[in-house]
């Protein structure tokens, strides 16, 4: 008999494999919405840069994570304006604190490249300022900016900065909205409910909630907040045949999106984990087994081998992606964790120390 057996692209970066209460809508919303909408900006820049992905096979000799496909499919394509400069396009942005610096945060498929130019419009300013990219992480799709002038640094810290709320008390149910600039309809605002908290899709690393928020062409690295105004994630791609909301929108997960973008400030990269294996998910057995495990790596070096079946990875259940993508999300390179597997009737603990930047160092 044919098992359902769902592959995991890894890419062999590893295994890839406050509440708001929900209530109809207070008087106070208004208030909530006023107090934020300072912080959402407008960024432009100058060349379309839209996620593709035309390699058969990575680097790392597997094939490309399909989270890629799914974003150059779903994601929120930026809209085309027309505008006195050659601007090709526009997404939202807001404003973070960091360490007592000011900077601005976006999608990666809208900031991606030093080379281009961009620009940021405050609200209920007309003027464009000048920015540019300070790093970025396509597999979390998100972005770091600056602004490069005097007087846009003087605009960026006069304004507040957004809080964080934590994304991972959020329940299904709960309202959440956003502000963007949706088809070119700038700081608009739009309320929904929580639809699903947690979901991977295909890509281990990125963690997003799901949404019936109406979210548009426009709305791309926006803040999505919780009903006391607090930030709980990025508006990241719609699932649309056509190219418009349709009750169907992603959300970087909040607390995940804080790791990344303190990474990206850090380091100018988000330093993730290697392990060297991938694993299929067998429907039929309710298992994960490992399907390749890379020659040298940091699995094989564990003492992992094909067809080990995964139980838990630092005392967390691997029973799924999305614990296996919480267990690892924020494990640095070069840390001892403890994996245990099933091999045949043996029950094996194996520590294996992840690789990453560390290991590409030495």
């Amino acid at each position: 008999m044919l098992r359902n057996l769902t592959l995991v692209a890894v890419s062999l970066w590893g295994l890839s494999g406050c509440s708001a209460q929900a209530t109809h809508t207070h008087p106070e919303f208004p208030n909530t919405v006023e107090k934020v909408i300072d912080s959402v900006c407008l960024i432009s820049y100058s060349s379309s840069t839209i996620i593709t992905t035309n390699n058969k096979f990575n680097d790392d000799g597997l094939p490309p994570n399909p989270f890629d496909d799914y974003l150059k499919k779903n994601q929120l394509y930026e809209n085309k304006i027309q505008d006195a400069d050659p601007i090709s396009g526009t997404g939202t942005c807001f404003i973070i604190s960091h360490n007592g610096k000011r900077y601005i945060v976006t999608n990666q498929h809208v900031a991606n490249n030093e080379k281009h130019q961009y620009k940021v419009t405050f609200y209920n300013n007309i003027k464009h300022y000048n920015a540019k990219l300070y790093a970025s992480d396509k597999l979390s799709d998100l972005a770091v900016v600056e602004m490069k002038s005097t007087e846009g640094i003087y605009q960026l810290n006069s304004r507040p900065a957004v809080t964080w709320g934590d994304s991972g008390k959020l329940r299904q149910g709960d309202e959440v909205f956003a502000i963007g600039h949706p088809l070119g309809q700038l700081w608009s605002v739009s309320k929904g409910i929580v639809s699903y908290n947690g979901r991977r899709l295909q890509n281990t690393w990125q963690k997003v909630i799901q949404t019936d928020v109406a979210i548009n062409q426009g709305n791309s690295g926006g803040p999505m907040f919780n009903l006391h105004g607090d930030v709980i994630g990025v508006n990241t791609f719609i699932y649309s045949q056509g190219g418009g909301s349709v009750g169907i929108n992603f959300s970087v997960d909040g607390n995940l999106t804080q790791y990344n973008i303190n990474q990206l400030i850090e380091y100018k990269e988000v330093r993730r984990s290697k392990l060297g294996l991938a694993y299929v998910v067998d429907r039929d057995e309710g298992v994960l087994k490992i399907e390749m495990v890379r020659e040298g790596g940091p699995a094989e070096k564990g003492g992992l081998k094909k067809g080990d079946i995964l139980v838990s990875i630092n005392g967390m259940k691997a029973n799924n992606m999305t614990s296996v993508g919480d267990a690892l999300e924020t494990v640095s390179p070069g840390t001892k964790i403890f994996i245990r597997v099933l091999r045949g009737k043996d029950d094996i603990i194996n520590e294996v120390t992840t690789g990453g930047v560390v290991d590409d160092k030495d």
